[in-house]
């Protein structure tokens, strides 16, 4: 059986190519089932597994006092190809909550979806 060791950087970076944002996660979320729920979808569609694990790395982001999950994360891929099977993860329940997967990184910050277009 093997076990994630979770270490929290000072100044972590998560590399927006091949990562997604994970929203909506319950306080008690935890790395591992996390990781879990992502490579059952990723399993099923990477067609480079030779290439290694689907999933690099998962953060979730925590409050420095009571170490509890804030409420968000972000899943590190191996690489960008792996990003569109992620999102179909949208709206899929984890722990009883309905979880909100997005593209990350600067490459939509301030845009919420094509709801915005310019008119």
């Amino acid at each position: 059986q093997s076990h994630t060791l979770r270490v929290d950087n000072a100044s972590p970076t998560i590399e927006p190519g091949h990562s997604v944002f994970v929203g909506n996660l319950p306080y008690g979320a935890d790395e591992e089932t996390l990781r879990e729920h992502f490579e059952d979808k990723l399993s099923e569609g990477d067609f480079n597994e030779a290439d290694g694990e689907a999933i690099s790395g998962v953060r979730i982001i925590r409050d420095n006092e009571t170490q509890k999950c804030k409420g968000f994360g972000y899943v590190i891929l191996r690489d960008a190809t792996l990003v569109p099977l992620a999102l179909q993860l949208h709206e899929t329940k984890y722990m009883k909550r309905e979880l909100r997967v997005m593209v990350c990184g600067k490459r939509f910050k301030g845009k919420r979806g094509s709801d915005n277009k310019a008119n």
